[in-house]
């Protein structure tokens, strides 16, 4: 079972950040090491002066906007979706009555002034009515 925490959400921001830096350093070393190779054929190539910074600009952007949705979209199938499905299959089998009649025979829900047996009945009483509530509000969206 994965689970998303905050420590996992910045390993992965953190994995990006570096794989982005690394993307434009091997970007600008190669372009770097064209120039050289077209200095050594011949005539010196000029530099890009005039709009480098919007250049450099736009192409950062692009890059963190895709490595952001494919993290994102990395994120949701592994944490979210997986969460998702879990918390569908447990709650398929969970049997809420059970449950509590567990906690109320190891004593979570003793009441200090001792009155065991009416508070069970009225609890007992508050859940088939929301369980009746729940039945007709599910068969009307139907």
């Amino acid at each position: 079972m994965l689970l998303a925490g905050p420590g996992d959400i910045f390993v992965v921001s953190v994995l990006c950040r570096v794989i982005l830096k690394l993307s434009v350093r091997s970007l600008t070393k190669v372009s770097f090491s064209f120039s050289a190779i077209m200095s050594a054929a011949g005539k010196l190539a000029k530099p890009q002066m005039r709009g480098m910074l919007v250049a450099t600009i736009k192409k950062t952007i692009a890059e963190a906007t895709v490595l952001s949705i494919i993290t994102g979209t990395i994120i949701w199938w592994n944490f979210g979706r997986q969460r998702k499905i879990n918390y569908a299959e447990f709650y398929k089998n969970y049997d809420a009555e059970k449950d509590f009649k567990r906690m109320w025979k190891s004593g979570v829900f003793k009441p200090l002034d001792g009155s065991d047996d009416e508070f069970l009945q009225e609890f007992m009483r508050r859940e088939r009515k929301f369980r009746r509530l729940d039945q007709e509000s599910a068969s009307a969206r139907k």
